[in-house]
């Protein structure tokens, strides 16, 4: 006959809270971001709200606005992986310092084609080149 657990013996049981089930949504964690054109790269986080079950991968990818792809800064894209339980991912877009002096300009990064999590509100945002010239 097999034994059985004394109550006192027994595993509690583990009842995860209803976000710790969900695989989340996908979204840039600030609605702008900042860098100085003497900086090296611009850091561009995106966080995962509302769960983070599972592995959950994402593209991405830099756009011109007034900012120059190969002039002001290097086009960058790539598909990102967070793993089960990973809440931020920083997606990193070379800077390109001149010694010109330049206005303030401004590139897109933009998130799409989610898979294992859901695309939140916020895909798209724009980063802020200021020119040290």
């Amino acid at each position: 006959m097999a034994a059985v657990a004394k109550p006192s013996e027994a595993e509690p049981a583990v009842v995860p809270a209803q976000a710790d089930n969900r695989p989340g949504a996908l979204g840039f964690a600030s609605d702008t971001y900042t860098v100085s054109e003497s900086d090296s790269m611009a850091r561009v986080t995106v966080r995962r709200r509302g769960g983070a079950a599972g592995k959950a991968s994402f593209a991405w990818h830099t756009a011109d606005d007034s900012a120059l792809a190969g002039e002001d800064y290097a086009s960058a894209e790539g598909r990102e992986t967070m793993a089960a339980g990973q809440t931020t991912a920083t997606l990193l877009i070379p800077i390109i310092a001149d010694s010109v002096a330049e206005r303030t300009e401004l590139l897109d990064v933009v998130i799409e084609d989610a898979s294992g999590a859901e695309l939140g509100s916020l895909t798209r945002v724009p980063v802020i080149v200021i020119d040290d010239d």
